[in-house]
């Protein structure tokens, strides 16, 4: 396993620092080195000469991590083919003592990796006794469809709401279930949500737009990408929209299966309320074409930013 430090780009999107060394990050994280913000753990199939494979290695990083109160950002990061292994297991046991890390996130590069619910009971203490936690990001961690669910018991006893939550292909079943936690726990809903990948469709819909009217205007952004909505949805969530008599900020349907006539209908339900419009709307990768757009009317309103190519 190893550590790399992230700077911060000027976009506000981070990159690894090509001049330190494990070790040297490491010992920024011991002394608490202020100019370190952000850290990522990275698993290869290759360890290299400045990777942590020993347990004292682990224990000596996992410690440092709990004591730190600079870094803000984690990221975890598995290539597939290595998976999860008890050394990552070890580590994420520390995480409970930390306090000052905003954003988390854990992803697989490349490919879908099964992962067992059972791990997050690991994290569970970190998500749920962190309250500078903002956002959690989970990309391509295909969780176990049977068994507890661990995480929503962790954000179902978090003193307040997370700022954003956002899974990639975390599996339809596990994401059912985190609409549905939503749902009948309006006060645990994130302004952000992002459902990419999960094979929702229309069924799934009628649970988000739910969340869209009980969250109220706390609700900022929805990211619904890459799933299978259809028609139906696509209505129940215009419904929503209007029934909760503010816009969001962002509303994400892109690569979903709509056509130019459903679309036709969602633009015209908003002909004569350009206030409840999304500031940014992407429905992208759809059945839709462009010359379908000649009806866009307030949608040309400069405010407006939308992505149908």
């Amino acid at each position: 396993m190893n550590i790399d430090k992230l700077v911060q780009s000027e976009d506000g999107t981070y990159r690894l620092d090509g001049n330190l060394t494990s070790r040297d990050v490491l010992r920024r994280l011991e002394e608490n080195d202020p100019t370190t913000k952000a850290v990522k753990f990275w698993t290869t199939p290759c360890i290299g000469a400045e990777s942590f494979q020993s347990d004292k290695d682990i224990e000596q990083v996992g410690r440092a991590l709990a004591q730190n109160t600079n870094v803000e950002t984690l990221t975890l990061c598995i290539h597939f083919g290595v998976g999860i292994d008890r050394r990552m297991i070890r580590l994420l046991q520390w995480l409970k003592e930390n306090r000052g890390i905003r954003h988390f996130e854990w992803t697989v590069l490349r490919k879908l990796l099964d992962i067992e619910m059972d791990i997050f009971s690991q994290l569970g203490p970190f998500f749920e006794r962190n309250a500078t936690l903002e956002s959690i990001v989970l990309k391509n961690l295909h969780l176990s469809p049977q068994g507890h669910n661990p995480l929503l018991d962790s954000l179902a006893r978090r003193q307040s709401p997370l700022h954003k939550i956002e899974f990639w292909n975390i599996g339809g079943n596990r994401a059912k279930e985190m609409l549905l936690f939503f749902k009948d726990n309006p006060e645990t809903t994130p302004k952000r949500i992002a459902m990419k990948g999960n094979r929702l469709g229309d069924e799934e819909c009628f649970c988000i737009s739910d969340i869209i009217i009980n969250a109220g205007n706390e609700l900022e952004e929805i990211d619904l990408g890459n799933n299978r909505i259809g028609p139906r949805g696509l209505q129940s969530i215009s419904q929503a929209l209007i029934e909760r008599d503010c816009s969001l900020q962002r509303l994400d349907l892109s690569t979903n299966n709509v056509n130019d006539d459903h679309i036709f209908c969602f633009v015209e339900e908003f002909f004569s309320l350009p206030d409840l419009i999304p500031n940014q709307l992407d429905l992208k990768i759809n059945d839709i074409g462009l010359e379908g757009f000649e009806k866009r009317g307030n949608f040309r309103a400069p405010k407006h930013s939308f992505n149908i190519a």
